[in-house]
């Protein structure tokens, strides 16, 4: 195993307990030779994080809200991303460490972009808004030098089976959010 994650979304253990964390890491440390990140929620949590200098990678749950648009077009979702790159951005210059969205996806349904994390909302279905979800999402990463590359929420490994046309899920498989992230992954990060 290349990389571990020494926890998820645990803002108040993080904040209250800074001092346990780094042990914790040092603990890690002497038995696994590997790289560490820790998995921080993007709602103020990565910002709360102290111990990122002892990490090899910022890690972030990249839910943002990025628009109240319930078909938002591909440069408005990076109009919404701004703020929060140059948040990250200067998260990451104060610590000198790469960063990785341990976690990002959006559902396949109209405003997939206001709140990227909430599973129960009820929305047409929209397979475009999510592939230009993604799209505005890699068009603000992607050449960034301090970027390190993303996991996708949600990619089940029975594939032709997986999402498809009518599922408004966060699967992007079968879908033309596919086809986005086809695109993405296949460029050099220096292109």
């Amino acid at each position: 195993m290349e990389m571990f994650c020494i926890g998820v979304e645990l803002h108040s253990a993080v904040r209250e307990r800074p001092a346990f964390w780094r042990q914790l890491i040092q603990e890690i440390r002497a038995i696994y030779p590997g790289e560490l990140t820790y998995d921080a929620n993007w709602f103020q949590e990565y910002r709360d994080v102290s111990f990122w200098d002892q990490l090899d990678y910022i890690g972030i749950h990249a839910y943002f809200p990025l628009t109240n648009s319930l078909d938002a077009r591909v440069d408005e979702l990076e109009r919404g991303w701004q703020p929060y790159l140059e948040s990250i951005e200067a998260l990451q210059q104060t610590y000198g460490k790469k960063v990785i969205f341990t976690e990002i996806g959006y559902r396949s349904i109209a405003g997939a972009a206001i709140e990227p994390w909430n599973w129960t909302v009820r929305r047409r279905l929209d397979l475009q808004e999510q592939a230009d979800s993604y799209e505005a999402l890699f068009r603000t990463f992607w050449h960034q030098p301090w970027f390190a590359g993303l996991y996708i929420w949600k990619w089940r490994p029975d594939h032709l089976r997986a999402g498809g046309a009518s599922d408004d899920q966060f699967s992007p498989q079968n879908k033309p959010a596919e086809t986005v992230l086809a695109r993405w992954f296949n460029l050099s990060p220096d292109m």
